[in-house]
């Protein structure tokens, strides 16, 4: 796979896992109890493994590509 494509293909989904954290989020100011809370922990560990997800294939490519 290319490296812009793997790039592509990994932003685009932090920025969905970060637009269901959003989304979450605002549900849980609205009305915020038990379900809304749980919701927002799993969207918030949903997004922190997509970014670090993200993160590792860009310092990878750019190790693979210097070295």
């Amino acid at each position: 796979m290319k490296p812009l494509n793997r790039v592509s293909i990994y932003f685009d989904r932090v920025d969905s896992a970060y637009s269901l954290l959003y989304e979450k989020h605002l549900a849980f100011e609205e009305n915020p109890n038990q379900r809304t809370s749980e919701e927002l922990k799993q969207a918030i560990g949903e997004f922190k493994d997509k970014f670090f997800a993200y993160k590792y294939m860009i310092r990878d490519l750019y190790f693979k590509n210097w070295l």
